[in-house]
């Protein structure tokens, strides 16, 4: 794991800083945060100035009837690596007029929460920042 934590400390003291590309808004305010291309175009080029790359993927368990994103992070050298993982939620369906479930929009929701998650690990499990 050593070859890995000095890799990810020369990676840190780059100040690779994620700029908010995206707004969203509920609950009564306004939030600003980096998306997820912008996330991948800002840390390709620093991790591969550091030996390091980033992979996220999404890990079926069909004995568990769950489903899972699984973020790596690894020294490309050593092949060490660190990983951090979220389950996903079952996506709720939206209903037609009939009462009948539109898959379709199941699977587009499954989509964002693959998005979602890959990049707010990736964050974490590189320790940057999405905040201007």
């Amino acid at each position: 794991m050593q070859n890995l934590l000095k890799a990810k400390s020369k990676f840190r003291e780059m100040g690779v800083t994620l700029l908010a590309d995206k707004q969203k808004e509920g609950g009564g305010g306004a939030w600003k945060f980096a998306g997820e291309d912008n996330f991948i175009k800002t840390i390709q080029q620093p991790l591969s100035e550091c030996g390091l790359e980033y992979v996220a993927t999404l890990k079926a368990m069909p004995e568990l009837n769950l489903n899972m994103v699984v973020a790596t992070l690894f020294h490309i050298e050593s092949g060490e690596q660190l990983q951090s993982s979220k389950i996903l939620n079952d996506p709720e369906p939206k209903k037609d007029r009939n009462g009948n479930p539109l898959y379709l929009d199941a699977e587009i929701e499954s989509g964002k929460q693959f998005g979602y998650w890959s990049r707010i690990l990736g964050i974490r499990i590189l320790g940057l920042s999405d905040i201007d």
